[in-house]
């Protein structure tokens, strides 16, 4: 009996979790928008503030006081 497509589909799968890895069976679908990030290097202190149109990214601390109004994400990466 003659191996089908479905069978050796298969046989890789199983061959793959045993390795340890591990496939997509169902791509994804939905569109990935396109964002517009600004990236702020240092801390914000009291009475600074940033406003964007998109995601902000701060690479620093921001104190009480500091303001940070963004249309998307705000994302804050301590400094240490």
């Amino acid at each position: 009996m003659a191996e089908g497509k479905h069978s050796k589909h298969s046989k890789e799968t199983v061959e793959k979790k045993e390795l340890g890895l591990h496939t997509i069976d169902k791509p994804f679908s939905r569109k990935i928008d396109e964002t517009v990030t600004k990236v702020y290097n240092g801390s914000l202190r009291s009475g600074n503030r940033i406003s964007f149109e998109g995601t902000v990214v701060v690479l620093g601390d921001v104190n009480a006081g500091a303001e940070i109004i963004a249309e998307e994400h705000i994302i804050v990466l301590r400094n240490y």
